[in-house]
């Protein structure tokens, strides 16, 4: 996804769909949350649904979420590259003669005009192709109606490129005066500086989505419980309401709970700040994402893994970053 239209346009495929209750995708952190009837459509169905949208799906796993965040700056910072490269010197030649730079005499617009002007297109080539991801993400949503930045993007830089090749073509049939009447530096420059704000964007998605892993990683992923007195270790995401959970020193609470046997000191500074451990005994709260110092305990669960306080901080970041992240668009 580019913008925020990116993701009503998902929202909007899937909520046609019979069987989707409700779709909403948080672009600023590029996750969608949507609940289904699974009598009438299959997560394999969804993802179909969302490709033939124009859009790629990749599965909640940390390793494919770094490789795809590494891979996005990578090619964030490849284009900008190619980008700035080629449209410095463009900018030089096409607007230099206005505040006095000098031109050499075979690329210059009064003497060698038609130079002047193919000198310009061959620079704003590169430059296109690092831009290329506008135009085939905006044109493809233009044919599907469903236009964005992207799709601003391309026809806006295109106007300028088709008219400088008519202003060539003029040029080269003797009409010079239309060597003043040449955009390319200035489709150059737009590719260019949406470019410089990808890259930038990207930086902070990254910082975003460590920042929203430090906090997930807080939980572990695997629970202790008791069941018919014995101690079973299964996933946390498995952990249900009203379960036993067995915690010993050391180990990091996977829900939310109250105690019921035994008294322990708890650091919850990673969720309160506070840096002082605070006593845990029978009756008292205790809540994921927090330290077990040096007693063990066990307590029964009151709110599962999706529902517990360290989940709903988590929800509130992703919330507040695509909120941000909306603005920008809007302000855009």
């Amino acid at each position: 996804m580019t913008c925020a239209s990116c993701a009503k346009t998902i929202e909007r495929v899937l909520s046609k769909e019979e069987g989707i209750i409700s779709a909403e995708v948080n672009f600023a952190v590029e996750k969608l949350y949507v609940k289904y009837d699974s009598s009438k459509i299959r997560i394999s169905m969804v993802k179909n649904l969302i490709k033939r949208a124009g859009y790629e799906v990749f599965e909640d796993i940390k390793s494919v979420e770094d490789n795809k965040i590494k891979d996005v700056k990578d090619k964030s910072l490849k284009n900008l590259k190619i980008a700035v490269i080629f449209t410095i010197p463009l900018l030089y030649i096409a607007m230099g003669h206005m505040i006095g730079f000098p031109i050499p005499e075979i690329i210059h617009h009064h003497k060698n005009p038609l130079n002047f002007a193919l000198i310009q297109i061959i620079l704003t080539i590169p430059v296109i192709y690092a831009g290329r991801r506008f135009y085939k993400v905006g044109f493809r949503n233009l044919v599907k109606l469903s236009p964005n930045m992207d799709s601003l993007i391309a026809i806006g830089t295109s106007a300028a490129i088709v008219y400088g090749l008519f202003a060539i073509y003029q040029i080269s049939i003797g009409n010079t005066e239309y060597a003043m009447e040449l955009y390319f530096e200035s489709a150059a420059t737009i590719i260019t500086l949406i470019l410089l704000g990808k890259y930038l964007e990207a930086r902070a998605k990254n910082k975003t989505s460590e920042a929203i892993e430090k906090l997930i990683n807080l939980a572990p992923k695997m629970a202790t419980i008791i069941k018919e007195d014995m101690e079973i270790e299964i996933p946390t995401e498995e952990v249900e309401v009203e379960d036993i959970v067995l915690v010993r020193p050391g180990e990091r609470i996977p829900v939310d709970g109250i105690v019921i046997e035994g008294k322990t000191t708890v650091d919850e500074s990673m969720l309160t700040g506070e840096s002082i451990p605070q006593i845990k005994e029978e009756g008292s709260n205790v809540f994921a994402g927090s330290i077990n110092k040096n007693g063990s305990i066990k307590f029964k669960v009151t709110k599962a893994k999706d529902d517990t306080v360290l989940s709903q901080i988590i929800r509130l970041v992703e919330e507040a970053q695509s909120k941000k992240h909306l603005l920008q668009d809007w302000q855009i």
